[in-house]
């Protein structure tokens, strides 16, 4: 008699394991459905932030050459004022200090030295008599101050170029001679002054000016000897029976 009872919780039990096995089937479907769902859409976002960073990284080579090229504007700029204010203001006062030179005797003491640029620097080498004691009459007031003038214009001058604020390049077109010029007669009181500290704006600017101005001029000289050189015929005269 208990048989028909137990066949009935088979049957009860096998339903409710169909059912339980089907609703695992339908689960395991959707969870596999999501999964490519979500791998599809981590897929896309990837291209998407891919694509984001290539463009956030072509805004910033952008904002970069921009900033570039307002920074190089911005350095032509400088260097063209700058030019006009040593042609207008720092020549006078260079005038000025020659003048002074020339009336106090510096001038020949001061042209007998020997500026050489070198590894270590600038040096000027005084002559076998040596001259430094003709440079006691910049204690005077008045000398002192006319040179002065002149020093601190050129160095507050060449604080932009060292400093890659202005551009030195443009600048060297316009009045790099005449300032090397300038800065050759007063080298030797220049360095006897500056003692490593003062005046390193203007003497590093001449030094760079200065040493392209000296290789333009090897260079020239090169080219001179090399067109002679291609002039010159060698005439050779052979032996007799040779």
């Amino acid at each position: 008699m208990n048989t028909p009872d137990c066949s009935i919780d088979t049957i009860v039990y096998l339903r409710l394991l169909y059912d339980a096995m089907t609703f695992y089937n339908i689960v395991r479907s959707i969870l596999e459905l999501l999964y490519f769902i979500s791998a599809a859409v981590l897929g896309a976002v990837g291209i998407l932030g891919l694509r984001q960073l290539q463009i956030a990284k072509e805004s910033l080579r952008q904002t970069a050459d921009i900033f570039r090229q307002s920074a190089r504007r911005d350095a032509y700029r400088l260097a063209a004022e700058q030019s006009a204010y040593y042609m207008n203001n720092i020549i006078p006062l260079v005038t000025d200090c020659k003048k002074m030179l020339d009336r106090t005797g510096l001038s020949k003491a001061l042209a007998d030295f020997e500026v050489h640029i070198t590894d270590r620097g600038i040096e000027a080498r005084p002559p076998k008599e040596s001259t430094y004691k003709s440079f006691e009459v910049l204690t005077e007031f008045e000398n002192a101050e006319i040179f002065a003038r002149a020093a601190n214009a050129l160095e507050g001058f060449s604080v932009l170029f060292i400093s890659g604020v202005a551009d030195e390049v443009v600048a060297f077109t316009s009045v790099g001679t005449t300032f090397c010029l300038a800065v050759t007669q007063i080298a030797p009181i220049l360095i006897t002054v500056s003692n490593g500290r003062n005046y390193m704006n203007l003497l590093n600017l001449y030094i760079i000016w200065q040493s392209r101005i000296d290789k333009r001029n090897l260079e020239d000289q090169r080219q001179k000897i090399s067109d002679l050189l291609g002039k010159t015929q060698e005439v050779r005269i052979k032996p007799i029976g040779t």
